[in-house]
């Protein structure tokens, strides 16, 4: 249930949208959709998806309009549009994240989930913090017509 993806409210798609491929000397991020799982929470801090979300950034939800957890999808919207900046801060051993950081609504973390024939950016979190972190990788990209 966990792993189960979530709707973008406006087009009914699993995509978010797309996180554009960025190749430097440094690092390089890989192309890929952006997904929202339902997801769990595990502690403070600790956790992915659209229940950890609902957790741990509640109040900032409901101060924003957004009442129950079903409706994080709704509240992703408002951060992950076509055009919203992309920061990478550096990458881990663990794993590889960027941020997508719109002053006028909030942040979201997302995790790249290499697939045997995609990538996939994850939604780990968001919450109503504006400040970008790291050098900027690009802009969030249209999803793909089904």
């Amino acid at each position: 249930m966990s792993q189960k993806l979530l709707f973008h409210p406006e087009t009914g798609q699993t995509c978010f949208g797309v996180i554009p491929e960025k190749n430097t000397k440094r690092f390089v991020i890989p192309a890929g959709d952006i997904r929202l799982p339902v997801g769990k929470h595990r502690g403070p801090h600790r956790g992915y998806g659209a229940k950890h979300i609902w957790v741990e950034h509640k109040k900032e939800m409901m101060q924003a309009g957004f009442g129950t957890w079903e409706e994080v999808p709704n509240y992703v919207t408002t951060i992950l549009k076509v055009g919203t900046p992309i920061f990478y801060e550096g990458g881990s051993f663990k794993h590889s994240r960027v941020m997508a950081v719109r002053s006028s609504a909030g942040t979201c973390i997302l995790e790249l989930k290499e697939q045997r024939d995609k990538n996939i950016w994850s939604i780990v979190t968001a919450f109503s913090g504006t400040k970008p972190h790291g050098v900027k990788v690009g802009n969030i990209q249209k999803c793909a017509t089904p």
